[in-house]
């Protein structure tokens, strides 16, 4: 960190969270987490449903002393508002992404990523 503080840092107007970014997948569909702050590197737990592999990921970046946030559900139309209702221990999901894959605005019977919560 502080390798990285003496490059990038400026003193009051940046802050450098260590994290990853989590990949798995069920039935083909993708899933992306990010892990903030996690004390170690965490592989996807997998599972048998979205909902469970979210869950099992989540609890990873936990146990992780990490907090988990939910990336671009709409990315390869893989994560249903369903599936975030089930999770629990995660406040954070992405609501808007600049890749052109992520499906921000919706479309294929999805609606629109920060419309999936209910908001």
């Amino acid at each position: 960190m502080e390798g990285l503080n003496a490059l990038f840092g400026a003193d009051q107007r940046f802050l450098i969270i260590p994290g990853e970014e989590i990949t798995d997948a069920v039935g083909g569909k993708p899933l992306h987490i990010n892990g903030l702050a996690v004390t170690r590197l965490v592989p996807p737990q997998g599972g048998a449903t979205i909902a469970e592999a979210l869950q099992r990921d989540i609890d990873a970046i936990r146990a992780a002393d990490g907090v988990p946030h939910l990336n671009h559900p709409n990315f390869g139309w893989a994560v249903t508002a369903a599936d975030i209702a089930r999770v629990r221990n995660d406040r954070l999901f992405e609501i808007f992404n600049g890749h052109p894959m992520v499906n921000n605005v919706g479309g294929g019977g999805m609606p629109q990523g920060w419309r999936r919560c209910g908001t």
